[in-house]
């Protein structure tokens, strides 16, 4: 994938206070990317707006294994048949937002949650 800058332009779903600490953004092609955001946030605030924004706009939110929420919302494509992923992880004030086309997100959270917290 070619990185397409800090992806700082991206609105996406995020805590009113937050602030981004890392954007990024890859494409390939027409119909393949990949945009990471990650904010810092108060993590009581960031836990509450999680719990009482995001399944109202769509996400499926459950606690994961480690302390964390975790939301995920598919959007199906409308140009190409291919469907866009959006995953929110919510852990200690850091709030983790990718959204995923046409190629596998999961993997690359998984290791940026070791990356982040060890584990």
């Amino acid at each position: 994938m070619t990185e397409y800058g800090d992806a700082a332009q991206f609105t996406r779903p995020v805590p009113p206070d937050a602030s981004l600490v890392l954007g990024c953004n890859w494409i390939v092609g027409d119909a393949t990317g990949y945009l990471l955001l990650i904010s810092r946030a108060d993590a009581d605030e960031a836990q509450s707006y999680a719990e009482s924004t995001l399944p109202s706009e769509g996400y499926s939110c459950q606690v994961g294994d480690e302390p964390a929420f975790i939301c995920t919302h598919t959007i199906g494509g409308t140009t190409y048949p291919v469907d866009s992923v959006e995953t929110i992880y919510v852990r200690d004030g850091v709030w983790i937002y990718q959204s995923a086309s046409n190629t596998d997100g999961e993997a690359l959270l998984t290791d940026l949650v070791a990356a982040v917290w060890g584990s």
